[in-house]
């Protein structure tokens, strides 16, 4: 029979020291709570001047404040649509307008108030003369724009201003047919 031979059993190995675990629980909390903190005061801040500006934009006269100097909220005065036919060789073809004024207060939105049939004539003789092909392009509308804003400034020579009050001309609509 064979005999096993004794082998010395070697003892179990120990485990391993538990090495210190790195302290990163420690280090992620304070990084978390600066976070939250920069959150926090980032939000609070960007609320802060998001209120700041629109207090500063509305007061109660209804004037906008821009930097130190006050500057008028604008004012617009819409006249009635126009129709009218315009000056082409068939003869076939007219114009339907809205006209809206950007004015320069509501003193200058009285005056035309007052001087509306002067305005409106003005115009109207102003939109008959034109062909269909002289305003159906952006440049012809932009320079018939200009002509109007000279045409409504016309009565209203009590203004000392160079624009007479009228500031601009705006189209609400523009059919040609």
């Amino acid at each position: 029979m064979a005999t096993k031979s004794a082998k010395p059993q070697a003892a179990p190995a120990a485990p391993p020291a538990a090495a210190p675990a790195p302290k990163k629980k420690s280090k992620l909390i304070p990084l978390i709570a600066v976070a939250a903190i920069l959150l926090v005061g980032g939000g609070g801040g960007a609320w802060w001047f998001l209120h700041q500006s629109k207090a500063e934009a509305a007061t109660e006269d209804g004037e906008k404040k821009v930097g130190d100097k006050k500057k008028p909220a604008p004012v617009f005065v819409t006249l009635e649509p126009f129709t009218v036919n315009l000056q082409d060789e068939d003869g076939g073809h007219y114009l339907q307008v809205g006209i809206v004024l950007e004015v320069g207060g509501n003193a200058v939105s009285e005056a035309i108030k007052e001087h509306m049939p002067v305005i409106r004539n003005g115009i109207l003789l102003l939109l008959s003369s034109k062909r269909s092909n002289d305003i159906s392009t952006l440049k012809g509308k932009q320079a018939l724009a200009d002509e109007i804003a000279t045409t409504a400034r016309t009565p209203l020579a009590s203004f000392a201003e160079p624009t007479r009050g009228v500031e601009k001309v705006y189209f609400s609509s523009f059919v040609i047919q």
